[in-house]
């Protein structure tokens, strides 16, 4: 009888282990996915922001164009 009991408790501690062991597994699978979230969304403002930068570049470029072109038209209307 009491070594049933033993064989038992010897059962449910292994039991208790293996699901340790998957909880562990478990845990460290959601972090590797929860960086590769963070990565990716850091990824993508990083481009956002370079998209706003290269919008801004054109942005001034076409005002300084609108402006030499007015300047021009005026320089020639002096003459």
């Amino acid at each position: 009888r009491q070594a049933k009991e033993e064989e038992e408790e010897e059962e449910r501690e292994r039991e208790r282990e293996r699901v340790m062991v998957l909880v562990v597994k478990m845990v460290k699978e959601g972090k590797k996915k929860r960086d590769e979230r963070q990565k990716e969304s850091k990824r993508k403002i990083k481009r956002k922001e370079e998209g706003k930068d290269e919008e801004n570049k054109n942005k001034k470029r076409r005002k300084n164009e609108w402006k030499n072109d007015g300047n021009r038209r005026k320089k020639k209307e002096s003459y």
